[in-house]
Parts: structure tokens; sequence; C-alpha cells
């Protein structure tokens, strides 16, 4: 992974910051909105029932999931 900087959706906030610092960029306001969604199932992993896309994704975010310590 050759990159200088990596903004996660989780850390947002915190990341562009470091981003914005790295690049000597100052005053500049990023909005950040937060959608509420009126979901049924709060844990998104239930949405994912059918195997072969749990499959599917796990293999193919393997990287990711390793790399950032995600669990899956």
């Amino acid at each position: 992974m050759i990159v200088d900087c990596v903004v996660r959706q989780e850390n947002f906030e915190d990341d562009v910051e470091l981003l914005l610092e790295k690049l000597d960029i100052t005053n500049y306001n990023i909005p950040h909105d937060r959608h509420n969604t009126d979901r049924t199932e709060p844990d998104y992993r239930k949405y994912y029932t059918e195997p072969e896309w749990v499959d599917y994704i796990y293999n193919v975010s393997q990287f990711e999931i390793n790399k950032f310590g995600y669990k899956f």
C-alpha cells in the first residue's frame, strides 16, 4: 500500500484534520453530514445473510480487514 495518508470513515474528522495539516491547508471546512436511517435492524451484519455474498465480501476485503484491524 503506497499512500501517505488514509482517511477512514470511522475516524473521518480526525483523519481529515491530519491530512489537511500534512498538505498545509488551513481554514478549510469539510462538511460531514450524518444521515439518520430508519433501519429495523441496527446491526448491519444481519442484512448480509446470503453465505455466498458474505464469503465474497470477506475474500475481496481481506487486505483492508487485516491492515486496519477490522473484524468481520
